[in-house]
């Protein structure tokens, strides 16, 4: 019986150490903001790609469930690698112009199925704003505000969510990795 106690004591130990990436997030790949006046947050890193004369920087945060399922995906990219204010429109699949764009995509099933696609909103103002770029420490932080409406080209998997969503209060500070 002595040794069960043993035995049950070292694998609750074990279990107890160990790490689960969605406790703490490292200050130095987080993005939070209110998505419809609720706290988001995941972690994500800055991809930089160098496009003719300015580099381009792509940011793809995912948020995954409690399984590891991926879940959500919100995308910015094309976004020049220069301090200030950068407008977003809808991705623009078919255009021969690097347009700065967001997307976001909620997902289902082992997270390789896609649930509803939205595409970014005209009517309000959507931004991703730059505030420190950091070429030593490889850091990049700033704040952003995008809104999104159902792709009408999009048919409805999941009638639960509601046909706008709005991330406001973002901030972000990443890890930039260069892609070459």
């Amino acid at each position: 019986m002595k040794q069960y106690c043993i035995i049950l004591t070292i694998a609750i130990s074990l279990l107890l150490s160990c790490n689960n990436d969605n406790e703490k997030l490292p200050d130095l790949s987080k993005i939070t903001s209110k998505k419809n006046g609720q706290l988001w947050e995941t972690n994500a890193v800055a991809f930089i790609t160098n496009r003719g004369s300015v580099s381009k920087v792509s940011i793809p945060a995912t948020v995954r469930n409690e399984f590891g399922y991926e879940r959500e995906y919100l995308h910015f990219g094309y976004i020049p690698l220069q301090l200030g204010s950068h407008n977003l429109v809808s991705f623009l699949p078919n255009s021969m112009v690097d347009t700065i764009y967001s997307s976001y995509t909620t997902l289902s099933d082992d997270g390789d199925v896609v649930e509803d696609r939205f595409v970014v909103f005209s009517g309000e103002l959507n931004y991703i704003y730059f505030t420190t770029i950091d070429t030593i420490n490889m850091k990049l932080c700033g704040n952003f505000q995008v809104a999104f409406i159902r792709d009408i080209n999009d048919p409805i998997d999941n009638p639960n969510l509601p046909d706008t969503i709005c991330f406001t209060e973002g901030r972000f500070c990443l890890e930039m990795i260069s892609s070459k």
